[in-house]
């Protein structure tokens, strides 16, 4: 069983931050593509306002209020990062034994993104 967050923050204050950012990041899609980003790529995540749809779209699908999702904007927006990168890395850290099928209208589009690339 794990401990209340009020009984981590009296007994071990570091233990209390990581299990809040762990929380943080299973709740929130763009919390974690920003932190996620930061470690992979060694730089920050630049927040844009269509990130903030992003997210709330990506979090509607971990939810399971949406099954069947087109997403159709303009290359270079981090699409593939957050809704594939990001949506799978995420799902897995919530359930290492989730499974994924990334599908492409191309093999050029889908052929750069293996499980291997995530780590």
């Amino acid at each position: 069983m794990t401990p209340s967050i009020e009984h981590l923050i009296e007994t071990d204050r570091r233990a209390a931050m990581r299990e809040l950012d762990r929380l943080a990041f299973e709740q929130d899609h763009l919390e974690f593509t920003r932190r996620f980003f930061m470690v992979r790529e060694g730089a920050p995540f630049l927040i844009g306002p269509h990130h903030h749809v992003l997210a709330r779209v990506m979090d509607d699908v971990f939810a399971g209020k949406i099954s069947r999702l087109i997403i159709n904007i303009p290359p270079g927006f981090t699409k593939t990062q957050m809704c594939v990168v990001d949506f799978v890395a995420r799902g897995l850290a919530i359930n290492p034994r989730a499974r994924f099928i990334h599908a492409s209208y191309s093999e050029a589009c889908g052929s750069g993104l293996s499980v291997l690339d995530l780590y």
